[in-house]
C-alpha cells in the first residue's frame, strides 16, 4: 500500500512538473506543442521558435514492433532484449531467491528475512548512487562498469555464502548493483531510440524483462532441485551479468554509427 501510493504521488508529481522532451515535442505535435516547446527553450535560454519545424517523411511516418525488428535497428533490439534480459535474471534471482538460501544454509528463518531487507535496501541506495555518479560520469560508461562490478560480487557472495557476517556485507553490495544496473538501462536506453519508436522499443524491452523475471527465479528452482549448490548457482549468474555488459558495448558502437540528432531537433540546436 505504501508503494503504490508513492507511485500515485510521483505520477502526480511528473504530471504537473516534468515537461515532456524536446524531441518528443517536435515530432509528435501534441495540442500546443509550439508554446510547450518555447517554454523548454526559454528554460534552456536557447533561442524560441516563431513555427515548429517541417518533419520529414520518416517522421511523419506511423511506426512500430515492426520498424524495430526491420534492418541495423533489429540488431540493436535483439542486443537490447539480451542485455536487459540478463540483467533482470540476475536482479530477480538475487531478491527472490537469496533469503531462502541463506535461511536454508544458516538454518535462521530471521536471518533469511534480514538478509532480504538487506538486499533490497541496498537495491535502494544502489539506485541513488548511480543518479549521483551520472553526474559526473557517462551514464553508458557507467552501466557497463557497473555491469562488470555486480559480476565479481555475484561470484564473491557464491564464495563468502557460508560464512555468514561477510555474506551480509557483500549481500548489501549485491542489492546495490543489481539495483544500479536497472536504473543505468533506464537511464540509458531511452535515447538509442528515434522518438516515434521510444516508447516501442523501451516497452518491448521492459516486457521481455517481464518475462524473464518469471522464468528466471523458476530456472534456478530447477537447478537446486537437480543438485547445485546455492554458492555455484551465485557464481554461475556473474557470466549473464559479463554478457550483458557485452551486449550493451555492442549496442552503443552501432548507435554510434548514426546521427543522434533527429533533423527537426538539429535546426534549434
Amino acid at each position: 500500500m505504501v508503494g503504490a501510493a508513492a507511485s500515485i504521488l510521483m505520477l502526480a508529481v511528473a504530471w504537473r512538473f516534468l515537461p515532456e522532451s524536446l524531441d518528443y515535442l517536435l515530432t509528435k505535435r501534441p495540442g500546443g506543442a509550439l508554446t510547450r516547446v518555447n517554454t523548454v527553450l526559454e528554460q534552456m535560454r536557447r533561442p524560441l521558435l516563431s513555427e515548429l519545424p517541417e518533419l520529414t517523411k520518416d517522421q511523419q511516418a506511423h511506426r512500430g514492433i515492426k520498424d524495430l525488428l526491420t534492418g541495423r535497428m533489429a540488431v540493436q533490439t535483439v542486443l537490447l532484449w539480451a542485455g536487459y534480459g540478463l540483467v533482470i535474471a540476475a536482479y530477480y534471482f538475487a531478491s527472490t531467491w537469496t533469503p531462502k538460501l541463506i535461511a536454508t544454509a544458516s538454518g535462521d528463518d530471521s536471518l533469511g528475512v534480514t538478509m532480504g531487507l538487506i538486499v533490497n535496501f541496498g537495491g535502494i541506495i544502489g539506485c541513488f548512487i548511480f543518479s549521483i555518479l551520472a553526474m559526473f560520469l557517462r551514464s553508458r560508461h557507467l552501466l557497463i562498469g557497473s555491469l562488470a562490478v555486480s559480476a565479481l560480487v555475484y561470484v564473491v557472495f557464491g564464495m563468502a555464502f557460508n560464512q555468514t557476517s561477510m555474506a551480509i556485507i557483500i549481500g548489501a553490495v549485491l542489492g546495490v548493483v543489481t539495483s544500479a544496473n536497472v536504473a543505468g538501462f533506464y537511464a540509458t536506453t531511452p535515447a538509442l531510440f528515434p522518438p516515434a519508436l521510444r516508447g516501442t522499443g523501451i516497452g518491448w524491452m521492459i516486457g521481455i524483462g517481464r518475462l524473464v523475471s518469471i522464468i528466471s527465479p523458476i530456472v534456478v528452482g530447477y537447478l537446486l532441485a537437480a543438485g547445485w549448490k546455492a554458492e555455484t548457482v551465485f557464481m554461475l549468474f556473474g557470466v549473464p551479468l559479463i554478457v550483458s555488459a557485452l551486449a550493451m558495448a555492442a549496442v552503443w558502437s552501432l548507435n554510434a554509427r548514426k546521427p543522434t540528432v533527429e533533423p527537426a531537433l538539429a535546426e534549434i540546436h
